[in-house]
């Protein structure tokens, strides 16, 4: 009762403050995000979850509706193939992503820096945790991100668990290096399928990245704590998709596809050089 009071009283005085026409605007404003992102978004997810995992070569239809996109909207999506896996240092991705929501894959639209990678609490949880011993920092973190339901398939009571999820993943890194999703597929699908809590699909589930106007890397989502292990250890390099790039950055892969010339400052980037032997597409 107490918050229909509040949202009635925030109304009449929107009403008050902007006018009707503003008041509808924002009404329907509010009734399409939540009709949309927690209704109709969640629906159509599952949907194209369950025919990926039943089919997993419909992914590849992605590649020509982008094109369909690209001709469509040049400024909204990328000329390049939005498949594409690029593999490059963990030290390259020093920044988060100010794009901080999940969208398909190959989008065009201003990316910008936002916290230093380094400084999310997770990291420095981590950090402390294989360089000290030290599991207090990221327990904080942990039951924080459960305080209110469960993450990574954990309850809040779960750490112990959790720790030891991170633990083999480090071991496994170390010994065996870093695999992609395709990999981690063919080795143990069960496995990878049931550690998937993120994309429609495991094959989806690498490092997301966006790529700003100097053609930065930024951690955008998935793989956070992946990454996070990739730095501690040290690895050269690890795989991600491209989320979204800067029209600036767009402009000029664009150029360097359609031209086959560059800037020397950008001949050896990862997005715009050959694929070398170790990527491919999903």
């Amino acid at each position: 009762m107490e918050n229909t009071r509040k949202i009635i009283a925030k109304v009449i005085k929107i009403y008050k403050s902007h006018g009707a026409i503003y008041l509808i605007r924002k009404i329907l404003k509010v009734a399409y995000y939540q009709l949309y992102y927690h209704r109709i978004r969640e629906m159509l997810w599952h949907m194209i979850s369950k025919i990926l995992h039943i089919y997993p070569p419909a992914i590849n239809s992605y590649k020509p509706l982008n094109k369909v996109l690209n001709k469509l909207m040049p400024c909204s999506y990328t000329a390049a193939d939005p498949l594409k896996i690029i593999w490059i240092a963990p030290s390259e991705i020093e920044y988060v992503s100010n794009i901080h929501y999940a969208e398909p894959l190959g989008q065009v639209k201003k990316v910008e820096k936002a916290q230093k990678f380094e400084q999310l609490p997770a990291y420095k949880g981590l950090e402390e945790y294989f360089h000290k011993g030290n599991p207090n920092r990221y327990k904080e973190f942990f039951e924080k991100r459960t305080k209110d339901g469960k993450n990574w398939g954990l309850k809040h009571d779960q750490f112990e668990e959790r720790l030891e999820e991170l633990e083999k993943l480090y071991e496994n890194i170390q010994k065996e290096g870093y695999k992609t999703q395709k990999e981690l597929i063919n080795k143990n699908k069960r496995k990878t399928i049931a550690k998937n809590n993120d994309a429609a699909h495991p094959l989806l589930n690498e490092i997301k990245v966006d790529v700003n106007r100097n053609g930065e890397f930024l951690w955008r989502t998935r793989g956070k704590h992946r990454l996070i292990l990739a730095k501690i250890i040290e690895i050269d390099k690890v795989p991600v998709l491209i989320g979204a790039r800067d029209p600036e950055w767009e402009r000029i892969l664009k150029k360097s596809m359609e031209t086959q010339k560059v800037e020397n400052i950008y001949a050896e980037h990862p997005d715009i050089r050959k694929k070398t032997a170790k990527e491919e597409i999903i």
